[in-house]
């Protein structure tokens, strides 16, 4: 969601763009938050995530999707790249909580234009307003925040899907571990990155205890 501001808005020359991320909770009760909101100091379009101006970008995003995707085999070749099907959006469920993830920022953004001395909601922008609308909008312009995970996730022996053992070795092959996002066996409530990082020196730590090496 772009929001252009006359006056401008530059992003400062070391900054990395997404400058912040709100986590909130928007189902009723108590529990995790489900939704993510990147603040990007940039106006992007939204199809292709490109910048095109000065102003600043929010963007709702699911933290907990209610479907999974699929990772298949295409053939015994293993230099075959494999079938990959994201099933995005196939749930009235997220699609109901983007729908309440943009009503949310359209609030957040209003306040930001009115402290920020005016400007204009760009994207979905004014004519977007109705549930139809958004489902629209978000269906169209939607994409990842490129954090994939669990496609050969660790778990017990019972479980059918899990193609690691406790200490991230692939079941049935000898020698090869898996310690990316792929091996976890649910998606983390954030970004993966420091996951990723805690998995990798696990893994390190696993090798030295099996095979040896400084303490």
């Amino acid at each position: 969601m772009s929001y252009r501001l006359p006056s401008g808005l530059r992003p400062h020359p070391q900054s990395n763009i997404c400058e912040g991320s709100l986590f909130t909770r928007l189902a009723p009760g108590p529990g995790p938050c489900d939704l993510q909101v990147h603040m990007g100091t940039v106006f992007f379009e939204p199809d292709g995530f490109y910048p095109s101006g000065e102003g600043f970008t929010l963007t709702p995003t699911l933290i907990h999707s209610a479907t999974a995707g699929r990772l298949e085999l295409r053939s015994g070749d293993p230099f075959e790249k494999p079938r990959i099907v994201a099933n995005y959006l196939q749930s009235e469920v997220d699609r109901a909580q983007l729908r309440r993830g943009v009503r949310l920022v359209r609030e957040i953004g209003r306040e930001m234009l009115r402290r920020l001395g005016g400007g204009e909601e760009v994207y979905p922008g004014p004519a977007v307003v109705s549930d139809a609308d958004i489902d629209e909008y978000v269906q169209r312009n939607a994409n990842t925040v490129y954090h994939p995970a669990c496609t050969c996730r660790a778990g017990p022996a019972g479980d059918p899907l899990a193609v690691l053992d406790a200490s991230m070795r692939v079941r049935g092959v000898a020698g090869l571990r898996v310690a990316d996002a792929s091996a976890m066996p649910a998606h983390v409530g954030c970004n993966t990155q420091a996951t990723c990082t805690a998995l990798g020196e696990k893994a390190a730590d696993l090798l030295i205890q099996e095979h040896g090496g400084a303490a």
